[in-house]
């Protein structure tokens, strides 16, 4: 049977990673996520966006991704799913 994934609103912007993080529930469990700036940027090359605000105009296609990878089991060592340049080329 395929998990119940639920993404909750918001985001943030982590300047030591350099990605913007959200969460998602994975059957109740919370998971954290993150998007890099070169995935989002490869999103959208439009110069003077607001990091959140290009993810905010890409989330859906991000969370597709990370749904992608929920279902393929491919978490990170920490448990969170991290979307890279490679993952949306």
């Amino acid at each position: 049977m395929a998990p119940t994934i639920t993404f909750l609103p918001g985001g943030t912007w982590n300047s030591d990673t350099e990605a913007v993080e959200f969460w998602a529930e994975v059957n109740g469990r919370r998971v954290r996520c993150r998007v890099f700036w070169e995935a989002l940027d490869d999103l959208d090359h439009s110069s003077g966006k607001n990091r959140l605000d290009l993810f905010a105009v890409h989330r859906r296609a991000v969370e597709a991704k990370v749904e992608e990878k929920i279902l393929a089991g491919t978490f990170e060592t920490d448990g969170s799913i991290s979307i890279r340049k490679e993952d949306v080329m």
